[in-house]
């Protein structure tokens, strides 16, 4: 189903589970956000330029969340601490549908 009049959609279907991802924070992540954990958190998008409608959210030392932050992109224009910053992300422990216990 397609919404707002959008006719080509592209998609990857990217089912490895160790895959280093780059997502954006819905705030500022600082250096010392490495190895802590963080949610995904469902936003607008936009349709124009394809951004996705996920973010990342605050970092935190909990388990059961979908991010493990594992480092920050080198590019110009993103550094930690920004106000949005870029993060490099796995999908943390047994958060991915191959690691689920329920075989779901």
């Amino acid at each position: 189903m397609t919404t707002a009049g959008a006719t080509k959609i592209k998609f990857k279907i990217l089912d490895y589970i160790k895959i280093v991802m780059r997502v954006q924070a819905s705030g500022p992540v600082l250096a010392t956000a490495i190895g802590l954990n963080a949610p995904l958190i469902v936003g607008a998008g936009n349709t124009a330029t394809g951004d996705s409608t996920f973010t990342m959210g605050a970092a935190a030392a909990t388990t059961g969340i979908a991010l493990r932050i594992i480092g920050f992109p080198d590019v110009p224009g993103s550094a930690p601490g920004d106000p949005f910053t870029d993060c490099l992300v796995m999908w943390n422990d047994g958060v991915h549908r191959l690691e689920n216990p329920l075989g779901q």
